[in-house]
């Protein structure tokens, strides 16, 4: 089996379409990501402007809104009886394909089963693919990545790039987080949290680079001034500190952007997003999700042809879970398992069950039970909330005026904070210091920084 795998991990390394990318169609989307810092930095430069849909939720939410004509149906998310076993083996891995088999052509016949996993099960998934192509082939079963942990993954790959330079600290002193929070940032800990302080350094990053510009602007001649891209560019060549700090508001940006591939169903931003987000994997040292990632990413590209009917599906959105009609809302379904678990756990969970056989096999068997009534519930009040009214409501739960004006503050005390410890896109030192100590780094170090994304994406392809 080992034999096996190894050789189609090789075939599969070799196939040139795993780099395909629409640069075209991403390029669009990062406008539309541009449009949002710009939104945000006018909002703070005016103070006399009303702070509406400023948070990068609420702005992509409104978007959302003014294109969506008809709203789609829920979908219905429950579990099956738990299994006692652990997971992670080929064995328990097998038996739950054939399981979810049985159930999908029991409930919709001649369907092809869709499967979501984290990066160890989706590992053990794809050998037992190729190891037995007659029964689990790629053509008989759509195994996907888990949204929720390649994002995960993602946060804490760029926790990794901005270990050490002095974010943490920043972030502590702005009152954006507590220092231990800030420093849980790191690993991603909280998923959401962590998004939310990518989101503020994003905006403050963006600010301060504009700043920069324009002073920039009033210290040169008319005649000598270049476009703000061409300046970014030559001030990357200039500084290690501007290019690291740039490096990070473009990887945060990606990874936005592939959050928003889920939250809008849109498949095809998905596939070029994960084709971006891939080479930093390879170059912070991320080997498992280098390594499966490319797989997932092609298992995409050839739905076309393997399973038409699943692509055309998937084209339509429906590669996530569309949970509520709230705009900007669908999320990834690894992350609908996640909240199904959730449920099942409750008050304690499998606490106090272990030691007795009896009542653990009644938990396993209720519990989803218990969780699919909740789930219908709210499904009913959602459909009696569209009967009583004109419409669902089909607001973001971000696009209320707190949640504004608290990201505009924490938006605002950031930039602040940046200053005081020093413009980084003002720094002309040839050398990559840290924010707050203003420590010098290894030279080896502001090397690396330079040829970051060289390195990764020679190695991804």
């Amino acid at each position: 089996m080992i034999n096996v795998c190894h050789e189609r991990l090789q075939e599969i390394r070799r196939k040139p379409d795993i780099v395909y990318i629409s640069f075209t169609f991403i390029y669009a989307f990062r406008i539309v990501v541009h449009r949002w810092l710009n939104h945000v930095r006018q909002e703070l430069e005016d103070s006399d402007r009303d702070t509406k849909n400023i948070t990068w939720s609420a702005f992509h939410a409104n978007l959302c809104q003014s294109k969506d004509a008809e709203l789609s149906l829920l979908d219905i998310s429950s579990m099956l009886p738990l299994f006692q076993e652990e997971a992670k083996s080929t064995a328990m891995i097998r038996h739950s394909m054939t399981i979810i088999q049985e159930c999908v052509s029991f409930l919709n016949p001649g369907q092809i089963p869709v499967m979501a996993c984290d990066q160890p099960l989706y590992a053990i998934a794809k050998k037992i693919q190729w190891t037995w192509p007659d029964r689990y082939g790629e053509n008989l079963f759509i195994v996907m990545f888990g949204g929720l942990h390649i994002e995960i993954a993602a946060f804490r790959t760029i926790g990794d790039w901005l270990q050490n330079s002095g974010w943490v600290s920043a972030l502590s002193q702005a009152n954006v987080a507590s220092a231990g929070t800030a420093e849980s940032f790191l690993k991603a800990s909280h998923v959401t949290r962590t998004r939310h302080a990518h989101q503020v350094t994003a905006c403050s990053l963006h600010i301060l680079m504009h700043k920069a510009y324009r002073q920039y602007l009033d210290e040169a001649n008319e005649t000598e001034t270049v476009r703000f891209p061409e300046w970014k560019e030559m001030r990357e060549i200039e500084s290690p500190l501007f290019h690291f700090w740039s490096l990070t508001l473009k990887l945060e940006l990606i990874i936005l952007i592939f959050v928003r591939s889920l939250r809008e169903r849109n498949f095809t931003l998905y596939k070029d997003s994960l084709t971006m987000l891939i080479p930093w994997f390879f170059a912070l040292d991320h080997p498992n999700y280098a390594r499966w990632l490319p797989i997932h990413v092609r298992d995409m590209l050839a739905l076309d042809n393997v399973a038409p009917r699943i692509a055309t599906e998937f084209e339509k959105g429906h590669f996530v879970v569309h949970k509520t009609h709230s705009a900007f809302s669908s999320i990834a379904i690894d992350h609908a398992h996640e909240q199904n678990n959730k449920l099942v756990k409750g008050e304690g969970g499998v606490i106090g069950l272990t030691e007795n056989a009896p009542q653990l096999l009644r938990w396993m068997v209720c519990g989803p039970e218990m969780a699919r009534v909740v789930n219908e519930f709210e499904l009913s009040q959602e459909s009696i909330r569209y009967e009583q009214s004109k419409g669902p409501d089909i607001r973001h739960h971000e696009q209320i005026e707190s949640k504004q004006k608290a990201f505009v503050d924490q938006v605002r005390a950031f930039t602040d904070t940046l200053e005081e410890m020093g413009n980084p896109f003002l720094e002309k030192s040839d050398d990559l210091l840290v924010l707050d100590t203003r420590d010098i780094a290894d030279p080896k170090v502001a090397q690396t920084v330079r040829n970051i994304e060289q390195i990764g994406k020679s190695q991804y392809q």
